[in-house]
């Protein structure tokens, strides 16, 4: 009697009661995840990255392809600009690279209209932003999709101590797109990616559909040049993660 009842209610209902049912996933997906609320509701992985994020502005592989092959030429054709005016003081390799990674990444969101970039300071525009919170941001200022788009922290210091610091503080960072550009040593290399990948699974904010894109540049004696190895950590579920899941890029390619 009850189930035939529960039929028939499901037949009554409207067409505004089914256009609701997105709305109703989400209360769920809170309820079930919630401290206070008890439920062994389980939010799918696609539900959850569609509701909050959606698909990245830029693919994870172009991202570190447009960071290895562009970011250090860049530093050497400002490096040079910085050497024929002769009354500025002197700076080293770190600064002409991090300013290299930000005038690319800035150069690279203006096919997008709706992106501010943090920081721009730019001569010719006529609202010049400062860093804020990281290394660089691109802000979606769209009417009704404001947010993060792309989040950014780089540390061309070696010291492992250095690297999770920064790491840590895009972590807090909600965005579909987290970039960390490091150096890395012989020695440092295995002891940061088990540290990184320890950081993510402690850290109890995880938002699935976050894909972090870790660029890690190194030198191979004998090479003046740096090379560049890429990896993706995709976000498959909120909260805690038992074991990070590294997929590789790119490896053992030349930056």
């Amino acid at each position: 009697m009850g189930s035939k009842r529960d039929h028939n209610t499901a037949e009554r209902m409207s067409p505004e009661t089914s256009q609701t049912s997105s709305v109703g996933v989400l209360i769920r997906c809170v309820a079930a995840h919630s401290k206070i609320v008890r439920s062994s509701f389980t939010c799918t992985d696609l539900e959850l990255k569609h509701m909050l994020f959606g698909k990245p502005i830029i693919e994870p592989d172009k991202l570190a392809t447009i960071i290895r092959t562009e970011v250090l030429p860049m530093a050497r054709t400002l490096k040079k600009r910085h050497e024929k005016k002769n009354d500025l003081p002197s700076a080293g390799r770190r600064t002409f690279r991090t300013r290299a990674l930000k005038t690319v990444l800035r150069r690279k969101a203006l096919p997008f209209p709706d992106i501010r970039v943090f920081p721009d300071k730019r001569k010719h525009r006529k609202n010049p932003t400062r860093e804020w919170l990281l290394d660089l941001v691109w802000w979606n200022d769209r009417p009704g999709m404001k947010g993060v788009e792309l989040a950014v922290e780089s540390e061309w210091n070696t010291a492992p101590n250095e690297v999770l610091y920064d790491f840590e503080k895009l972590m807090g960072m909600k965005a579909p797109l987290k970039l960390m550009v490091y150096r890395v040593t012989k020695n440092s290399k295995a002891q940061l990616k088990e540290q990184m990948e320890r950081y993510l699974a402690e850290f109890r904010q995880n938002v699935a559909g976050e894909n972090y894109v870790l660029c890690e540049f190194h030198r191979v004696r004998g090479e003046a040049e740096l090379r560049c190895n890429c990896y993706l950590y995709v976000i498959r579920r909120s909260g805690r993660i038992k074991r990070p899941k590294r997929k590789v890029l790119f490896e053992n390619v030349e930056g």
